[in-house]
């Protein structure tokens, strides 16, 4: 899985991805969609969330850092 290309993964997702979806959720730790979430985001107008994303965030938040963190999508740019 962690052979896959992002840019694969960004054709797939801008491809597939259904325009009245509230968001895009990206369910496999073994892909890598750091280097495209701020893209899909911008592409899509969605909030795009990996579940790689989501546990950083979290344990980011649990280790103190709030701080917003520009360019990995919207979980990260907002409080």
């Amino acid at each position: 899985m962690n052979r896959v290309d992002p840019a694969a993964i960004f054709e797939a997702a801008t491809r597939l991805f259904d325009a009245n979806s509230d968001a895009l959720f990206i369910s496999c730790t073994g892909w890598r969609t750091h280097p495209v979430i701020d893209r899909l985001e911008k592409e899509l107008g969605k909030p795009v969330i990996s579940s790689n994303q989501a546990l950083a965030w979290q344990a980011l938040r649990q280790a103190g850092v709030t701080e917003r963190i520009n360019g990995q999508g919207r979980l990260f740019s907002q409080l």
